[in-house]
């Protein structure tokens, strides 16, 4: 029997064993998938028809759509706006519509709830049914004579009573009432008195300590304000500490950027600015941009029309890794003259300095 319930102990817990391992397993699982695994995104705005930037409502034949996708779009996160009908929110997981599923469960519950609400209305009006039927008379009317044996019940009632505590008379105050009260009354006057007579000695001494930390100190006021911050941000920006901070923020910046920015641009677009000689202008600052050579983009100019329009589409795409910003973090934050400075903007290199 011992060996039984040994072997049974053993067997359970080698079972708990590997279901904690497969948990763990799950866990380092999805830890290393939201670390190296990229969430993909995608922006589409789209105009088949000539967008009039002059209209009122220009926007209402305007499309954007953005596209959220993770692990091989298992979960996705889709913003559709189409003009005058809003914007609509759609959230997938594993391919299932999360939106129709709550609406699934909206609707049967709300189907649930009417039923329930018939049953009960005609459970309540079978029951006033035979309530009536059986005592045979009309509950709403009162009994003959009732008014008056109700009066004449309450007018004994109240001879019972003493001559202070009748009805229709209001509460009779005893005369050592005030006297009783009078102590608690003064106790609470006095603690009121002492309360501000505190908070005023205290914002004496507050107002004494920083008129004498800031004795001989002019208050500074316009002009010679300004000066004075801007020789703080001077001082600021030429230190050596600051400026080493700075250079390595920025570089690690540019790296995230670089990282998270498009790399899939695609666009064809025709514009007019309603004005040749300015929509030449335009062109010629569009032809300088490099990434009109990197990616695949179509943009003509219309010189003929004399109306400011745009239409056609554009096609974002990029990826964000998360790895990419821890690992950024880390080296700012293994950074000796960054921390020196953002202990400086916090105030900690002050306090480790007095103490």
């Amino acid at each position: 029997m011992i060996k039984a319930v040994g072997l049974f102990l053993l067997s359970l817990l080698q079972v708990l064993g590997w279901i904690l391992l497969l948990l763990f397993a799950v866990f380092v699982v999805l830890l290393l998938a939201a670390l190296f695994v990229p969430v993909r995104y995608q922006v589409l705005v789209q105009n088949k028809k000539a967008l009039d930037l002059t209209a009122v409502k220009f926007l209402d034949k305007l499309r954007v759509q953005v596209k959220v996708g993770w692990l091989f779009r298992m979960v996705s996160f889709t913003v559709d706006y189409r003009g005058p009908q809003g914007a609509a929110v759609r959230i997938r997981l594993a391919g299932i519509d999360l939106g129709k599923v709550r609406a699934w469960f909206l609707r049967k519950k709300g189907m649930r709830r009417s039923g329930q609400d018939a049953v009960k209305t005609t459970e309540l009006s079978g029951g006033e049914r035979t309530f009536e039927e059986r005592t045979g008379s009309n509950c709403g009317e009162p009994p003959p004579g009732g008014d008056a044996a109700s009066d004449q019940t309450e007018q004994a009632f109240e001879k019972t009573l003493p001559a202070g505590e009748k009805t229709g008379s209001g509460p009779t105050e005893s005369p050592d009432l005030s006297a009783h009260n009078a102590p608690a009354l003064e106790h609470t006057d006095h603690k009121k008195t002492a309360h501000r007579k505190q908070a005023l000695r205290k914002k004496k001494k507050r107002f004494r300590r920083t008129s004498g930390r800031e004795a001989g100190k002019k208050p500074m006021r316009g002009r010679a304000k300004i000066i004075e911050k801007l020789r703080r941000f001077k001082q600021e920006f030429t230190d050596e500490t600051n400026r080493s901070a700075v250079n390595r923020l920025w570089i690690e910046l540019c790296r995230i950027l670089r990282s998270y920015m498009p790399g899939k641009i695609e666009a064809d677009l025709t514009f007019s600015m309603a004005d040749p000689a300015r929509t030449g202008q335009v062109l010629g600052l569009i032809s300088m941009m490099p990434l009109v050579y990197r990616y695949p983009c179509a943009i003509a100019a219309d010189f003929e029309s004399d109306r400011l329009y745009i239409e056609g589409e554009v096609l974002l795409g990029g990826k964000v890794t998360l790895i990419v910003f821890l690992v950024s973090a880390v080296r700012l934050l293994r950074h000796k003259e960054f921390m020196k400075a953002v202990r400086r903007l916090t105030g900690r290199g002050k306090k480790q300095a007095s103490g």
